[in-house]
């Protein structure tokens, strides 16, 4: 008996070592995971958490175990980006083939979702006894699972899984039903207790053997968790069952304001204030998504005392408010100019409008996107506090054509003009080496560059007095245009403030005209 034993276990240990030595799998590679990759994977014995560690990760050296026409449920969770693709492939009859038939299956589509997503793999009666390979990939905008995909953003981790017959009957595990609970106050998370049940055939009543990858009286995160049970009886059979556990965060964040006082800005006679201006420390038990404000620009018509609400939102959607009194204060003195003296003239322009403002104009050089109003918001990178011109090429899409356009300030004109000084902001967010943003002046007969980006990122940031009084003609004019430079998806450009200052003559002399009698009035 013994003889016998020692040739089974030897046959069984040069078949797996044969298997490991003789397997040739077809690889597969992702070149990117800054935005798809696998987080976890949980499979019949398997537990593995990762954070996009690579574009093709061999974790073969972890093993599940399961037995033919039983079902095990998979769960994988990812970084999520939209439009993803969750694969799994299993070699079921050991042919170093991973997409034959029965082989695949698909635990999402086009999601954006970080899951778990999860699936109820039932092995096929006539899996081959042994180890063989299992392979796991997200995949972005594919719908036609290939388990040999080499692309550019996605991941795949490769597994052991070992196939095993059925010695005696396998136990019967059952699991609680879901768990919802709400967080305990001014934590971010709730202890959840449960009781599983346990009975096999041969060894009864096992409940004390169950193992779980998060025991009863543990303390849950905000969010689901999936929780996997199992238990092995004295044949080696193991058997699992999953559940969740779902913790609420239903306390609301903590709003504070502080009252602050602005001035208004002397060229533009406008003033703006952010969220973080008002804020005077506000606070949640898990972490603040966002602040905002309803009131944010003001005017010369909005001098003094103004109430603004300040509206916090917590990562799970709650939302708390407090209003804060911004006073506005108007510091600058009128300027006089005396006809026929010499003045200080100001062409100024914040975008604040929902569409192109009055004078200036577009023109697309290549492709179909166009310069567009009504928003702050960059692509990518620090926004604008208020409404800006933005090029998004990002919304271009990936077309494959270069996208270009030209955003002109009118004509000024300059005849005889002194200490001309143009500044305004400006936003470039750069995109792996393409996209450029230049900045050009009309001298009367060509346009000459005074800022070009290429290579590099910056948020908004206003350009300082730029002196252009060299450049001034009787049609000066300003001209901002963004290249992607392939017709990829780039990020963008984005302008705002524009301020253009010169000094020039006001005009000719007053002529005054006596009446009959003599007089005449100024």
């Amino acid at each position: 008996m013994r003889k016998i034993t020692l040739l089974i276990l030897s046959a069984l240990i040069l078949s797996t070592f044969s298997w490991q030595v003789n397997a040739q799998y077809c690889t597969s590679t992702f070149s990117n995971q800054t935005y798809e990759f696998i987080t976890n994977v949980n499979y019949a014995g398997i537990n593995n958490t990762t954070a996009g560690s690579g574009p093709s990760n061999d974790y073969t050296g972890i093993v599940a175990t399961v037995n033919p026409g039983y079902a095990n449920t998979m769960s994988v969770t990812i970084d999520p980006d939209g439009g993803d693709y969750i694969y799994a492939f299993i070699d079921w009859n050991q042919n170093d083939v991973l997409n034959d038939a029965g082989e695949v299956y698909t635990l999402a589509t086009s999601t954006g979702s970080a899951g778990p997503h999860t699936l109820s793999i039932t092995v096929p009666s006539g899996a081959n006894i042994g180890n063989t390979r299992m392979r796991v990939m997200v995949d972005w905008l594919n719908s036609s699972p290939n388990p040999c995909r080499a692309a550019t953003y996605g991941e795949v981790e490769d597994y052991t899984v070992n196939v095993s017959n059925v010695i005696g009957d396998p136990p019967v595990i059952v699991c609680p039903a879901d768990i919802t609970a709400n967080n305990v106050a001014g934590t971010c998370g709730a202890v959840a207790n449960y009781s599983a049940l346990a009975i096999d055939t041969e060894d009864g009543i096992i409940t004390d053997d169950i193992v779980s990858t998060h025991p009863s009286g543990s303390t849950f995160p905000v969010g689901v968790t999936t929780v996997t049970l199992s238990v092995t009886d004295s044949d080696g059979n193991t058997s699992t069952c999953d559940f969740t556990v779902t913790v609420i965060d239903n306390e609301l964040p903590v709003a504070v304001c502080q009252d602050i006082t602005v001035d208004l800005d002397p060229v533009t006679g406008m003033a703006t204030v952010t969220a973080a201006d008002v804020d005077n420390g506000s606070t949640d038990n898990c972490g603040i998504a966002s602040m905002s404000l309803d009131v944010s620009s003001f005017d010369c018509s909005m001098t003094g005392a103004n109430s603004v609400v300040l509206t916090v939102t917590d990562d799970s959607g709650n939302i708390a408010t407090c209003t804060s009194t911004v006073t506005v204060q108007d510091v600058t003195a009128p300027e006089v100019f005396c006809v026929g003296g010499f003045g200080i003239f100001t062409e100024s322009e914040d975008f604040e409008g929902s569409s192109i403002p009055s004078g200036w104009t577009t023109v697309i050089e290549s492709g179909a996107q166009d310069w567009t109003f009504g928003s702050g918001d960059m692509p990518t990178g620090g926004d604008f506090p208020t409404n800006a011109a933005i090029f998004d090429d990002d919304a271009a899409g990936n077309t494959g054509i270069p996208n270009s356009a030209r955003l002109l300030s009118p004509v000024y004109d300059l005849t005889g003009a002194s200490n001309a000084q143009l500044s305004f902001d400006y936003a470039f967010q750069d995109f792996i080496g393409f996209g450029t943003f230049e900045v050009e002046v009309w001298d009367g007969a060509a346009w000459q560059q005074i800022l070009f980006l290429d290579d590099t990122d910056a948020d908004p940031t206003n350009t300082g007095d730029i002196d252009v009084t060299s450049f001034a003609n009787p049609a000066f004019q300003v001209r901002f245009t963004y290249d992607d430079e392939d017709g990829g998806w780039n990020w963008g450009a984005g302008v705002d403030n524009f301020l253009l200052t010169y000094e020039a003559a006001s005009g000719g002399g007053l002529d005054v005209f006596l009446d009959a009698s003599g007089v005449a009035t100024v």
